[in-house]
């Protein structure tokens, strides 16, 4: 029964794994991006 449990919730955890991996990806990209860009450009500036 304790395997069976056990099994169970690592399955459950990989498909949660997934889905928030999916979820958070286009976040996070849409996060860096600007934030990056912001950061990157004065670099970018002071290198010209």
């Amino acid at each position: 029964m304790l395997r069976e449990w056990v099994s169970c919730l690592k399955s459950s955890y990989k498909a949660i794994k997934l889905l928030s991996h999916q979820a958070i990806k286009p976040l996070s990209h849409q996060a860096i991006k600007p934030s990056s860009h912001q950061a990157i450009k004065p670099i970018l500036n002071f290198l010209r």
